[in-house]
Formats: structure tokens, C-alpha cells, sequence
């Protein structure tokens, strides 16, 4: 693991919206920090159908983010 990745991780819940941030800002090219929110959240909203695709993975995060007032 990458060590800016997991102090990311260790920041907890305050990384949240600025990782939610960035997924927006990259669009349709969305980096791998799917990991990262599950490990924070201790959530998945990502639908099984949806894995390994990276848009869908980023707007099921993002939705979540809105629903939980966190973005």
C-alpha cells in the first residue's frame, strides 16, 4: 500500500468529502479510492451488476455521499 494512500485512510471520516471531491472532479476517469471509502465508512454501496466498472463505481459513491449529507 502506498503511504499517502494510507494516511489518507488514517485521517477517517474527514477524508470523506474531500475523496468524494476528487471522484467528482475526475469525471469519467475516476481513480481507485473504492477501497479507501469502504475501509472509512464501513460501507459498499456499490451494486454487485456495477463492480469493476469505474463511472458506475464512482456515482454509486457519490449518491451515497449525498444521501449521507457527506459530499
Amino acid at each position: 500500500m502506498i503511504p499517502a494512500y494510507q494516511k489518507i485512510i488514517g485521517m477517517g471520516i474527514k477524508a470523506v468529502p474531500l475523496i468524494l471531491a476528487e471522484l467528482w472532479a475526475e469525471g469519467d476517469q475516476p481513480s481507485m479510492w473504492f477501497w479507501a471509502l469502504k475501509a472509512i465508512t464501513d460501507d459498499d454501496p456499490v451494486r454487485d451488476e456495477d463492480r469493476g466498472d469505474m463511472v458506475a463505481m464512482a456515482k454509486a459513491w457519490l449518491e451515497w455521499g449525498r444521501a449521507n449529507s457527506v459530499s
